[in-house]
């Protein structure tokens, strides 16, 4: 398979140029809009939500389908930037089991 998809991703690299690429990677990010919309409702993040559903669409309609990030441009906070933030995680096991407790700093 490695045989396959290495020398393909080399001459994908070499023929799509670097903003094209960022466009369509910006745009699967924007098709993952809804699993992070659910995402952030399970857990609560109301804010998330709206901060989620701002960037779909302001990328959806006015970046040409999620191919520019307009949102960013414009200082819309991106939500998936606070699940990178927890730290010290420690993974119990309870009767078999398994719980992560997270401490973050306040």
């Amino acid at each position: 398979m490695t045989s396959v998809v290495r020398p393909a991703s080399k001459v994908y690299r070499r023929v799509v140029v670097k903003p094209v690429r960022t466009g369509i990677g910006n745009m699967a990010k924007n098709l993952t809009f809804p699993d992070r919309l659910v995402n952030n409702m399970f857990q609560g993040n109301w804010a998330g939500m709206g901060q989620e559903t701002e960037r779909c669409l302001c990328n959806t309609v006015i970046g040409l389908g999620g191919f520019f990030d307009v949102a960013t441009r414009w200082g819309v906070p991106n939500p998936t930037s606070r699940i990178r933030a927890v730290e010290n995680c420690k993974l119990l096991e309870i009767n078999a089991s398994s719980f992560q407790v997270c401490t973050t700093a306040a």
